[in-house]
């Protein structure tokens, strides 16, 4: 019982974390070093994270890893490539918006941009828990 109220409890701690650092992130000014440290920081983390080795990868599980990624990767490329090539050829334009016209209304305030800076972190650390796992 404790242990899962620890667990909680850091959970807590981390989202909120993530949470601010996205907010103050996102409230920086594009194309400026502030902002630019802002991104750096959690990107070679998850760098070094990804690249620490706890151990030799097996074989098998690894080519079933990657393939099983591959197919996932391949299945939301298809999907974005249909959904821009639909938006593209379809009128008016205000009816079928491109995905970079969703993620410009999106991120055009701060409250957008924050939670797809999170989105970005926890897709990062998603790909670093992936890429560990397949290690072991």
């Amino acid at each position: 019982m404790n242990f899962r109220l620890a667990w909680r409890g850091s959970t807590i701690v981390v989202v909120g974390a993530v949470a601010v650092y996205s907010w103050i992130a996102a409230g920086s000014r594009p194309f400026t070093l502030s902002e630019e440290v802002l991104v750096a920081v959690p990107a070679l983390l998850g760098l070094v994270a990804a690249t620490r080795t706890s151990g030799s990868m097996r074989t098998e599980s690894a080519d079933a890893s990657w393939r099983g990624s591959a197919a996932i990767w391949l299945g939301l490329v298809v999907v974005a490539a249909g959904w821009e090539l639909n938006a593209f050829f379809s009128s008016p334009r205000s009816a079928h918006p491109t995905l970079s016209n969703i993620a410009d209304t999106a991120m055009s305030v701060q409250p957008g941009r924050a939670v797809v800076f999170a989105l970005w972190l926890a897709l990062g650390w998603a790909l670093v828990r992936g890429s560990r796992a397949a290690r072991q």
